[in-house]
């Protein structure tokens, strides 16, 4: 770990605890947190509480705001129009009900409405899928022809979303801007049992993704997850295999990856049970990583760097490192660099 990263490490976390203390003050003194809230004006980076509830936001500006809070609007004409006679003092509770409702309900429907965009393509015209997708609930599912892909977006705004066939590329896009708990938008994805692909790319900020029971390879792996969750089982990927999590969380199970693998973990959690047959890199912030690895410890060299967090390999434990700490086995072909800030890495081999 760097001296740099370090301090840098430290500054954050001594940040973090003055503004903890200021807001307490700022409660003291008679600030109001639901009014600030009310406002729009509490949020944590790209995440807000505003008076709809909890919601991601990756713009700024009054304009969007108003954009979005019309949509919004759209969706409830029918229940405004029944309340119109409320008095005052109702509207506010019921934005207080709401608040309090949308903050505790933080869960995905699991039930698919018909209706929105649909779109298909020959399976044989597309090796590559990239996905760049703000906020939503992603699921992959078998379709009844085996021969097509389909894309179909419920739930959710067709002026945010894009699904086109760029060459031998299916891109799909979902740009809402804002994403509300209770109105999350749905893209299912369809894709024949056992595809295979050139690369699959995946870049989903504060989405929900499932790829599993699929069996599906590719030669290029790369997922990119900001606040949200990605999860999948049994992939193969024969090339390289590149994550990125910052504060949300990607589980990875019964996988192979035959090429290198690269992890870079912030304040998230990341997992992964199956095989890396090349070399593997992992870096972690102030975040959670864990691997269970098939085969020995034996088979890598092991190259570590630890702050204030720990590294345990194998039941091996590391920490406050000096420098970087390099562990040599004899006949080893493998390499595994491991860097860890104030989080923490667990590798265990069956």
């Amino acid at each position: 770990m760097k001296k740099f990263t370090k301090i840098m490490l430290i500054i954050a976390v001594s940040l973090l605890g003055a503004g903890l203390i200021f807001c307490g003050v700022s409660t003291a003194m008679g600030a109001s947190v639901w009014r600030m809230a009310k406002n729009g004006e509490l949020r944590y980076g790209n995440w807000h509480i505003g008076p709809v509830g909890l919601y991601y936001s990756s713009a700024d500006g009054d304009d969007e705001e108003d954009d979005d809070m019309d949509d919004f609007d759209e969706d409830d004409d029918d229940s405004d129009d029944d309340d119109s006679d409320d008095d005052d003092s109702d509207d506010d509770d019921s934005d207080d009900d709401d608040m309090i409702t949308d903050i505790s309900d933080m869960e995905f429907s699991t039930e698919v409405p018909a209706g929105g965009a649909d779109s298909s393509f020959d399976v044989s015209s597309i090796r590559n899928i990239k996905l760049d997708i703000d906020a939503a609930e992603i699921t992959v599912k078998e379709p009844d022809d085996s021969t097509k892909i389909r894309a179909v977006l419920k739930h959710g705004k067709e002026k945010y979303y894009s699904c086109r066939l760029d060459g031998d590329t299916l891109k799909i896009k979902y740009d809402a801007k804002k994403h509300y708990y209770k109105r999350s938008p749905q893209i299912i994805l369809y894709l024949p049992k056992g595809s295979s692909f050139d690369e699959l790319n995946f870049d989903i900020g504060a989405a929900d993704m499932s790829w599993k029971d699929f069996d599906s390879t590719c030669n290029r792996l790369i997922v990119d997850v900001g606040a949200g969750n990605f999860e999948a089982e049994r992939f193969q990927v024969y090339g390289k295999m590149d994550v990125s999590v910052g504060v949300g969380n990607v589980e990875i199970t019964d996988s192979v990856v035959y090429g290198d693998v690269a992890l870079d973990c912030g304040v998230g959690n990341f997992s992964m049970e199956g095989s890396v047959e090349g070399n593997l890199k992992a870096d972690c912030g102030m975040g959670s990583m864990t691997l269970d690895l098939n085969g020995e410890e034996k088979e890598y060299n092991y190259k570590l760097s630890c702050g204030l967090g720990s590294i345990d390999v194998d039941g091996e434990t590391y920490s406050n490192i000096s420098g970087d700490k390099e562990v040599k086995n004899e006949g080893a072909e493998k390499n595994m660099e491991l860097d860890c800030g104030m989080g923490s890495i667990e590798v265990d081999f069956e």
